[in-house]
């Protein structure tokens, strides 16, 4: 036998070193076989135990495609899986998310009390009715920031509210006054 292939006519049965290229240890799965028709490392095998081990070592490898194949498959399965489930939850937090907004819409469309949502700029995304009523006008119709509205003694303290509440993401309550068409 050469190291590397398969017994020789004629070859006798000299020792070969059996082992992996690097010098490592045989493999478990291939010891099991060897064990299983009989044959040592270190002898060479009769051509019809060849054949046999070779037959296993064949059926290893097919049996190792076939799992690798049924591994990608259901990772494959499962990905889609996921991505399905994925899609499906992200439909649902949005109606909810819809949902929840709608309903807090109406809760604040109907305040008794003014609220309002500024930009980074101070100028009205969203006031409520009553917002509106109170400032007599429609806040969210003007480019002008809400301190243009806003009575001047009630500035400075508006702006401190507003910085102090951007600063930490938090809410404020505050009274001011707005002015009117004629100041």
């Amino acid at each position: 036998m050469t190291p590397d292939g398969p017994p020789t006519r004629g070859a006798s049965n000299a020792s070969v070193r059996l082992g992996s290229p690097d010098g490592g240890a045989v493999h478990p799965l291939l010891t099991r076989q060897l064990t299983r028709h009989n044959l040592r490392p270190d002898t060479v095998p009769s051509p019809g135990s060849w054949t046999r081990l070779l037959e296993r070592v064949s059926a290893a490898y097919r049996n190792a495609d076939e799992n690798r194949y049924l591994l990608e498959r259901a990772m494959e399965i499962s990905g889609v899986e996921m991505a399905n489930l994925y899609e499906r939850l992200r439909k649902a937090s949005e109606s909810q998310l819809r949902t929840e907004r709608d309903r807090l819409r109406t809760v604040t469309d109907h305040s008794p009390v003014a609220i309002l949502e500024l930009d980074s700029d101070g100028r009205v995304e969203y006031a409520n009715p009553r917002a509106d009523d109170i400032a007599g006008r429609t806040l969210t119709d003007s480019d002008r920031s809400l301190l243009f509205w806003v009575h001047r003694d009630d500035r400075r303290p508006l702006m401190r509210e507003v910085g102090a509440a951007m600063a930490s993401s938090s809410d404020f309550d505050l009274t001011i006054r707005f002015t009117n068409e004629t100041g």
